[in-house]
Formats: C-alpha cells, structure tokens, sequence
C-alpha cells in the first residue's frame, strides 16, 4: 500500500482545487503563531506567495464546503 507523505496529501488536494475543482469553496486553517488562522484557497495562494512563504507544516486543516478533507493530527 502507498503511503503518501503529508506534503503530498496538500499537494494533490490543492492540485485538484486550483485546476478541476473551484478554489472559492476551499478553506485553509494555517497555524501562524499562537493563533489559527482561517482563509479561503484563493487568499491562501496570494497570502503565502504561490506556497513559498508559509509551510506545509503550517497547515493544520483544508475543508472543501464543508467537509475536512486533509487534518494534521495534534501533537497535543
């Protein structure tokens, strides 16, 4: 069985949401310092430079209407 890596998870749903799906219905819960914050996919591109400035790592949670469909687990 293959075993994506979690970069590879957030690649492949936001690939699906940028070029077959509409960006607008995506959400993005990032963590930046001690609070979470919360965007749509189209804010989330612009805001992180095209992904460049803010981790995958970052991410803790990406909801499509409203269904999660990628959480990082907790180290909690």
């Amino acid at each position: 069985m293959f075993n994506m890596t979690k970069k590879g998870i957030l690649d492949d749903i936001f690939s699906k949401a940028r070029f077959s799906d509409k960006p607008s219905i995506y959400k993005v819960i990032y963590r930046d310092y001690n609070q979470d914050i919360e965007m749509n996919l189209d804010d989330f591109i612009l805001e992180s430079n095209n992904f460049q400035s803010i981790p995958a790592s970052r991410i803790k949670t990406v909801i499509r209407k409203s269904k999660i469909v990628f959480q990082r687990r907790s180290n909690n």
